[in-house]
């Protein structure tokens, strides 16, 4: 930059407008030789600026700032009434986007847009059909969720028609069920029951009530304990013994079953049982037996031996097979076991009416039985299944005893709910009743919630009240309604896709349940 030194100050040219580099001439007032010298504008604008804010400083708080000119151009655009530090939304404006953008954790809900429910299972209720139909799911309602009652009180409904329930006193139920007097439905005694003779033998289950009539005779008081003036015919006493008969003095002995005697004579054959005189013998030798009726061993109807036929004796009834190429047997009856081979090596045993053992072990029947052991199967053996119900309510599989959660039908479709370990019916339309449960088939039906119930596993069965007309080898999936099955893909929202089985036949089904499910999608 050059100076004119010859120029007087006022005859410089003139600059409206100072940059930071621009110099100023100024007397230094501190140097005693009054020797000129220069500063630049930045200096003198930086000395003001310290110099005012020492003025201003009582002025401003400690943290205002001046306004720049960013924050002056902000300033200028406000319009209305908007002063720049609102507390409420009046007299602003502006689009649904440009609220929800100023909205910075979430999106505003405006009028006229739908708000809806997801289908599926929120907890005790269940969402269906886009969210315009709720279910309270079975047994979500307890006792402590209704409405209170007064003391002794019942719930029926009284009101002619179908409608809610009512609360009724048990006096109305009385009433209601035509108990009269002092009657209150759990007499433990007849006091106070009055009634025709017709009536108390109607109400008694096992015979009638002697009525009128006949007079006692005698000293028979109708408890007799002794045969005291008890007197009759030896048919009559015969018949009053219900486990043999009398022998009577001057009566031949041989017909009745036992008998003691000291002398025999006779030309009769003798039918001997017992002692004969003082002492028992082990053996008996004879060259020949010979009698006119039966040899009774051990005692009268224990082992009788008989004579059949020409050439043919029996036992028990029960003829002997004698020495021929084929014997056949019709029957054997034995009052011990049966050693095969010789005593101890194989017993075939009685343990029980129609109970046969081998060895201990019971042997199982067509009529069933508890088997304790393992059964292994040798190669080319099976277990077969019925291939074809012969009729309605028929089954052949694996099954298991249980508790019913519900009433439950023949062929109902159940699950094994974890809350109770109680057996409830199946729906498609939850997760929890169809998708991840052990499921089954009801082939015991169940009156009530809590009644005993035995359920297929896995098997074969035929239930034409509940199951629709199936294709044979196609698919049945678990239903849509509550228990039952289906021919058809489920296709609800939300609802489950399982595969409980194949058709054998056009009315019985091969029930196998899939361990997969898949879940249709909202």
């Amino acid at each position: 930059m050059a100076y004119s030194a010859d120029k007087e100050p006022l005859d410089l040219t003139a600059k409206t407008t100072p940059i930071d580099a621009d110099v100023v001439i100024i007397g230094d007032s501190a140097d005693a030789s009054e020797v000129a010298k220069k500063t630049t504008w930045a200096n003198v604008k930086a000395t003001l600026k310290t110099y005012f804010d020492t003025l201003y400083a009582g002025v401003l708080g400690a943290d205002d700032n001046y306004v720049t000119d960013a924050e002056k151009v902000k300033l200028s655009n406000l319009s209305g009434t908007n002063t720049g530090d609102q507390t409420s939304i009046v007299g602003i404006t502006g689009t649904k986007a440009q609220f929800d953008t100023a909205v910075s954790d979430g999106n505003i809900l405006y009028v006229g847009d739908v708000v809806g429910v997801s289908d599926g299972d929120k907890g005790d209720i269940t969402v269906s059909a886009s969210g315009a139909t709720w279910t309270i799911d079975n047994s979500a309602v307890t006792l402590a969720k209704q409405a209170d009652m007064a003391t002794a009180s019942v719930v029926y409904r009284k009101t002619a028609g179908t409608g809610v329930p009512e609360v009724q006193t048990l006096a109305t139920l009385k009433t209601d069920l035509g108990l009269t007097g002092t009657n209150s439905g759990d007499q433990t005694s007849i006091v106070g029951i009055t009634g025709t003779t017709a009536q108390f033998n109607t109400a008694l289950s096992d015979g009638d009530f002697a009525t009128g009539g006949g007079t006692a005779t005698g000293t028979n008081t109708g408890d007799q304990t002794s045969i005291v003036g008890i007197t009759g015919t030896m048919a009559q006493f015969d018949t009053a013994v219900s486990d043999g008969n009398i022998v009577y003095q001057s009566q031949a002995l041989g017909t009745p079953s036992s008998g003691t005697v000291t002398n025999l004579t006779g030309t009769a054959s003798i039918n001997i049982n017992g002692t004969v005189g003082a002492t028992t013998p082990n053996t008996v030798s004879a060259t020949t037996v010979t009698t006119s009726g039966n040899i009774e061993l051990g005692h009268a109807s224990d082992t009788t031996l008989a004579r059949a036929s020409a050439g043919v004796a029996s036992i028990e009834g029960n003829n002997i097979v004698v020495n021929t190429s084929s014997p056949t047997l019709a029957t054997i009856t034995t009052t011990g076991n049966i050693e095969l081979g010789h005593a101890s090596d194989t017993t075939i045993a009685r343990t029980g009416a129609g109970t046969v053992a081998i060895e201990g072990n019971q042997i199982l029947t067509v009529a069933g039985g508890t088997m304790t052991g393992n059964l292994t199967l040798g190669e080319n053996t099976s277990i077969d299944l019925d291939p074809a119900g012969s009729a309605d309510g028929k089954y052949s599989g694996i099954c298991i005893t249980g508790t019913a959660g519900a009433t439950l039908a023949f062929g109902d479709l159940i699950y094994l709910a974890v809350a109770d370990s109680r057996w409830e019916l199946t729906d498609a339309d939850a997760t929890a009743t169809a998708g991840t449960p052990l499921i089954g088939m009801c082939v015991l039906a169940a009156a009530a919630d809590g009644n005993a119930t035995k359920i297929l596993l896995q098997g074969t069965i035929r239930a034409d009240a509940k199951f629709p007309a199936l294709t044979i080898g196609a698919p049945a999936y678990v239903g849509e309604t509550a228990g039952a099955i289906q021919t058809a893909i489920p296709t609800g929202a939300d609802n489950v896709i399982r595969v409980v089985g194949r058709a054998l036949t056009a009315d019985e089904l091969y029930f196998c349940p899939s361990q997969d499910h898949q879940v249709t999608v909202a």
